[in-house]
């Protein structure tokens, strides 16, 4: 029997069919850098890989500076337009990140000159695929709950130019392969995003404004809130595997791996977490029941996620691998808890409380997460000596959970 239109079961089922394609979008990303990981170590060995490695956690630092506050809060406010909205949103800022793009391709050749790493020139390639891709417009998709376009023009040509990456490393032995083939697969799904977009404004019609460098240069200026959330939290994301190279050089394979781990549990989730980010503001509701709902879910789902990544992260871990890295049952533990806290305070932070015009405090806990973060790096270094950045993040990753949930909660209470 067909449902209803507008039948609870048909919604449920509407809203499952969205879910599993952004769930989609992802996991094709994910599962050509699971690829990629021995494939490359193979081809180069583990030195160059984690110049790559680190490279790629710089280069989603720079990611985050190019994008600014679009790809962030961006997508809680885009949720709310209509079509021609959207569009106009989207080409107003293109500018500004294009603007962003330069300064941010010479700090990361400076980076890249003065870090202690075994190639250079494969940590700032890795680096500017990252930098480049901060021109995506993946969020406008996103936002507006379009999961079919996201995976054609976004994650189908990023996956694949990953695999055929690192197949050429694997074959050839030459390391830049990998990193020149990632910028080549962002550069396409920028492009081809674009095209669509600019195939949807002549549909609708949608007047844009010409290129004026005030504005743009305002723009940035407007939404620094914005940015500084993404930012720190992507900083927070990169710091262990930009930092171990310093502080414990010989553990840096454990670091890395650690990183490729929860960069793949995060991809995997954030479809959910957007999903859910974006679904605070809508329905008719109070302000107060909205936000309550959308901390609610965030926190039932934190002890599923991380009872799931304690499992099955031993078994990733020793594939991809080749069991040539070694963890401790307490380090998987802590990965578990970042990959839980991640997804929470994400949701919270960027979901619930830019819904409540709250940016500017979720900005100050985003940073002074990073301060948590070095601070135990350093304070635990006795005890865990090179894994202990990774017991450092989970620990800041929770605090900064229960900071959020303790700002939204007493919010809300005023709001009723």
């Amino acid at each position: 029997m067909s449902q209803r239109p507008g039948s609870a079961k048909s919604r449920l089922l509407a809203i499952a069919g969205k879910l599993g394609g952004f769930g989609f979008a992802p996991l094709l990303v994910s599962l050509a850098s699971v690829i990629s990981v021995p494939l490359v170590l193979a081809g180069i060995g583990s030195g160059p890989w984690v110049s790559i490695a680190v490279g790629q956690a710089v280069g989603d630092v720079a990611r985050s500076v190019v994008a600014w506050s679009w790809n962030s809060t961006g997508l809680t406010a885009i949720a709310k337009m209509n079509p021609q909205e959207r569009i106009q949103y989207y080409f107003a800022s293109l500018a500004p990140r294009l603007l962003l793009l330069i300064p941010v391709l010479f700090l990361l050749v400076v980076f890249v000159m003065v870090w202690p790493l075994e190639s250079q020139l494969l940590a700032l390639l890795s680096a500017v695929s990252g930098a480049v891709f901060g021109l995506s417009g993946a969020w406008v998709y996103i936002g507006s709950r379009e999961p079919r376009p996201l995976i054609i023009y976004n994650s189908v040509p990023r996956a694949v130019s990953t695999v055929v990456g690192s197949v050429m490393v694997t074959i050839t032995h030459i390391g830049w392969f990998f990193p020149a083939m990632l910028i080549v697969g962002n550069l396409m799904a920028v492009v081809w995003t674009n095209k669509d977009m600019k195939n949807r404004q002549r549909k609708l019609g949608v007047e844009l404004e010409k290129f004026n460098l005030k504005k743009s240069l305002r723009l940035i200026a407007n939404n620094a809130s914005g940015f500084v959330v993404g930012f720190f939290l992507t900083l927070r994301m990169s710091a262990p595997v930009m930092i171990a190279p310093i502080i414990a050089p010989e553990g840096a394979a454990v670091v890395a791996l650690a990183d490729k781990i929860i960069r793949w549990v995060n991809t995997g989730l954030t479809p959910l977490m957007q999903f859910v980010q974006t679904g605070i503001p809508l329905g008719d509701q109070s302000v107060a029941k909205k936000v309550g709902r959308g901390v609610k879910v965030a926190w039932v789902a934190f002890p599923v996620i991380f009872v799931l990544v304690l499992v099955f992260a031993p078994i990733v871990s020793y594939v991809v691998s080749a069991n040539q890295v070694h963890f401790s049952t307490l380090e998987f533990a802590a990965l578990s808890l970042i990959c839980a806290a991640l997804f929470t305070g994400n949701v919270i932070g960027n979901g619930a409380l830019v819904f409540l015009n709250k940016v500017g405090l979720v900005a100050k806990v985003a940073v002074a997460g990073l301060v948590l973060l070095l601070a135990l790096s350093l304070g635990l270094m006795r005890a865990f000596e090179s894994h202990s950045v990774i017991m450092a993040f989970s620990l800041a990753e929770f605090c900064v959970c229960l900071i959020l949930s303790s700002v939204a909660l007493a919010s809300i209470r005023g709001c009723k």
